[in-house]
């Protein structure tokens, strides 16, 4: 139905938009931060902690004047879900295995300080992505959730301008 799609995925949606973008015509794609590696023991292990364990305490809590969001903390954020983290992992591992085949051309965005995915996997989908218009921007003053952080101006406006961009 659509002459052009433009994907745009964060983190474990990065992933997807890789996987999606080796099979589909996506004419640019945008990759936030994508989790083709994931770090934290917890996370390595999750596939063994998810026969004994639904849920773990994280430790994570923020304060919010959302509603909706504090209710995401409490009943979401505040745990590791090791079957879903046990799930990721294929999941990343899938758009590791996808990446040659790309052909879409390809922004990504890293945050020098995330904690969560390390920043080699922005470097590795630079490296082995099948497309020569591909550009890595990296965010030295940002961690994970790079449309929420310090930067979050800088990255909004490098996505939209790097999009309007009809070369």
């Amino acid at each position: 139905m659509c002459n052009t799609v433009h994907t745009i995925g964060f983190s474990m949606g990065g992933a997807i938009s890789l996987i999606l973008a080796s099979s589909l015509k996506i004419k640019k794609l945008v990759l936030i931060a994508p989790a083709l590696f994931i770090s934290g023991w917890k996370i390595r292990f999750s596939s063994i902690l998810s026969l004994f364990f639904k849920k773990l305490p994280s430790g994570y809590f923020e304060e919010s004047s959302m509603q909706e969001y504090q209710y995401l903390v409490k009943e979401y954020l505040s745990y590791h879900w090791p079957s879903q983290a046990s799930s990721l992992l294929k999941l990343a591992r899938l758009a590791r295995q996808s990446v040659g085949r790309v052909r879409s051309k390809t922004l990504i965005l890293a945050g020098a300080k995330d904690t969560i995915v390390p920043i080699k996997a922005a470097k590795i989908v630079y490296e082995k992505i099948a497309t020569v218009e591909k550009t890595l921007e990296i965010f030295e003053d940002s961690e994970h959730d790079l449309l929420n952080g310090p930067q979050s101006e800088q990255v909004v406006n490098t996505i939209l301008s790097w999009l309007r961009d009809r070369s």
